[in-house]
């Protein structure tokens, strides 16, 4: 079993609006109808009788995780502490115009994030600034250590108790660094996630349950991908949704989950994608499925910035 955040976020009902437009359940199927119809021809239109019979078990299109390619970052860092800024020494000596850049951002530290479109930009750009080394340098992002999640711990049982029922399974004494916690399903219990280099990592993800305080608790991977509960759009959380009008994840309605009369699953996700460049994903599964193809984008983006 594996979790996201996402499912972190259930925990926290977020208030909406009051005055929310809700769907009247009589409409809920027309609406499905209705967006179907919008739907711009794909390469395989015709064979829309035959998705209605996904499986939600199916293995996914592989050219949806296969495709994924993240805009390659740059990280730079004054060599010296300097009441210069980044970017007035770059503009001295390298024209921001011969790059082709998608988005600039400080860091902590008075550093420095230059997304470029191209990997060729990107080597571009890192040449040029080896030549003002002496005053910027470039960091190596490289890789974070993938994560596990501890689940319906009891609240009572402190950090240093959990750490030492987790040594017995590790190849080293080193307790592991508890990432963030939050409230479990049960009653008085927490899910707590901690960061496992790759080592630890593989040899607690194969144990799947540990033993504390003669209880076993399950232990499974957690991946770092935020999904919001309000408008099941990926990047955040429920807490941060920017919409007013919710779209439930099971039919694209806008109504509350409460509220859905529907008899498919209609995934808003891959509908838009679909909207936007009749890409022609398999669109009847719910948001929440594990093998949407938008979700399994989103799972190979994070998996290639974890070192496993």
């Amino acid at each position: 079993m594996e979790i996201t955040e996402d499912q972190q976020d259930d925990n926290h009902e977020v208030q909406r609006p009051t005055d929310c437009p809700v769907q009247p359940l009589q409409q809920c199927q027309h609406e499905i109808t209705y967006k179907l119809s919008l739907l711009p021809p794909g390469p395989s239109s015709t064979s829309t009788i035959n998705k209605l019979s996904y499986q939600p078990n199916s293995k996914p299109n592989p050219s949806s995780s296969q495709s994924v390619s993240k805009k390659p970052p740059l990280l730079l860092h004054t060599v010296h502490d300097s009441s210069i800024e980044i970017p007035v020494i770059l503009s001295e000596a390298i024209p921001s115009s011969d790059y082709d850049i998608h988005n600039i951002r400080p860091i902590s530290k008075s550093g420095l994030v230059i997304t470029l479109n191209f990997e060729d930009d990107k080597i571009k750009l890192s040449t040029a600034i080896q030549k003002i080394s002496s005053k910027v340098t470039i960091k190596n992002t490289g890789k974070r250590h993938p994560s596990m999640i501890l689940y319906n711990v009891p609240s009572n049982i402190s950090d240093e108790e959990i750490q030492s029922h987790l040594q017995v399974f590790q190849t080293n004494q080193c307790p592991l660094k508890i990432r963030f916690q939050f409230k479990g399903r049960l009653s008085n219990t927490r899910n707590l996630v901690f960061e496992t280099p790759s080592a630890q990592f593989h040899k607690l993800k194969n144990i799947k349950k540990v033993p504390i305080k003669w209880k076993m608790y399950y232990l499974s991977e957690f991946h770092h991908i935020k999904r919001c509960n309000f408008c099941q759009s990926f990047g955040h959380t429920t807490k941060d949704s920017r919409y007013n009008i919710p779209s439930w994840a099971n039919c694209v309605g806008h109504h509350q989950t409460k509220d859905c009369a529907s008899n498919y699953h209609l995934c808003v996700n891959c509908y838009t994608q679909n909207s936007f460049n009749s890409s022609d994903p398999v669109i009847f599964h719910s948001a929440k499925d594990f093998n949407c193809p938008c979700f399994q984008e989103e799972l190979a983006r994070f998996r290639k910035s974890r070192d496993y």
